[in-house]
């Protein structure tokens, strides 16, 4: 038997503390999960006492688990038929504040996490919280000697178009945080083919101009039919966009544009064709066999060929390289 008592710093029992058990793994083994977790559960009573009867004798790793507002506390290790345990559960330190927008309005439902490391494989541990309908949150059971990475996430689908807020080094025991949520900016416009027909699957893209490193990007895929887009919540800067199909249309040319922006207009070009026809002796092995063309791997198409061996890929302007690949014979480069 394994029997003892939980209780936290002030020595006031825990009850209906939550503790498993698992055999010791063996001193030659490096594999922590040798005994596995789950194998013996039980929880403490009313003073906080607890008991594993009927164990076989040997060494085993206890783990209870710490509710909300306690350290997570460290494995245990013990002898069967040794002496009671007393476990100590630390209760940690809190954070506290409030998270309102720009206009100090309380944001309801925000995603408050509460990051720190740890040594191990897992790095880290942390704590999630949300937002009480004036705005604030607390965070209960961090050890007191971190320092670790407050952040702010907007409710669930973002309805407003608000920024993460992310604060690092921040200590345990801090209360009075203020946390201003800001509102994102769109790209807004429109994205037609050459003849100003809706263009089906298109992507529209905004990407950061090179050394932006404070912005993000975003994109919007538009529904067949539809040619209105609005990319965001972004950061207010300079943004290449542009637009990016397939089959008969090819990627636009990305427009440099300074957010925020509106009535913007991006057209996308059809693509030029590849077609032709492999011939050979047995042309029923063309469906084995894929062309490509391009000139680099970033701007490549690819496509199979048919059981006439005939076969149609989109083609970028210029000289580009082609391949015919076989699954099973030598691939066959030239250029078009």
């Amino acid at each position: 038997m394994i029997r003892g008592r939980v209780v936290d710093e002030g020595g006031t029992p825990r009850a209906g503390l939550r503790i498993d058990i698992k055999p010791a793994p063996s001193r030659s083994d490096d594999d922590e999960s040798e005994g596995r977790w789950g194998k013996g559960r039980t929880r403490t009573r009313a003073d906080g006492s607890f008991a594993f009867p009927g164990l076989e004798p040997g060494a085993y790793v206890l783990q209870p688990q710490a509710p909300r507002h306690a350290v997570a506390a460290e494995p245990v290790h013990a002898e069967a038929g040794g002496p009671a345990l007393r476990l100590v559960l630390p209760t940690g330190l809190e954070l506290a504040g409030h998270v309102r927008n720009a206009a100090g309005v309380a944001v309801e439902k925000a995603w408050v996490t509460y990051e720190w490391p740890v040594p191990g494989p897992r790095e880290a541990l942390r704590r999630v919280v949300s937002t009480e309908a004036d705005g604030a949150f607390r965070i209960r059971g961090v050890p007191a000697d971190v320092r670790g990475r407050l952040e702010v996430r907007p409710p669930r689908g973002n309805p407003e178009g608000w920024f993460p807020v992310v604060m690092e080094g921040v200590l345990p025991g801090t209360t009075g945080i203020a946390v201003v949520v800001v509102q994102g900016i769109r790209i807004e416009g429109r994205v037609t083919g050459p003849d100003g027909e809706p263009v089906p699957g298109v992507f529209v893209i905004a990407s950061p101009l090179a050394g932006a490193t404070r912005l993000t990007g975003a994109s919007a895929r538009l529904e067949p039919g539809e040619t209105a887009f609005s990319i965001g919540p972004l950061r207010p800067g300079r943004y290449w966009v542009y637009a990016n199909a397939k089959g008969e249309y090819r990627q636009s040319m990305p427009v440099e544009v300074t957010a925020p922006a509106r009535n913007l207009f991006v057209r996308v070009p059809r693509a030029n064709t590849l077609e032709g026809r492999v011939l050979g002796e047995h042309p029923e092995k063309a469906q084995l066999m894929f062309v490509t063309v391009g000139v680099s791997t970033r701007h490549m198409h690819q496509g199979a060929i048919a059981r006439d061996g005939t076969f149609t890929v989109p083609n970028p302007d210029g000289a580009q390289a082609v391949s015919y690949t076989h699954l099973t014979l030598p691939t066959i480069n030239g250029e078009c």
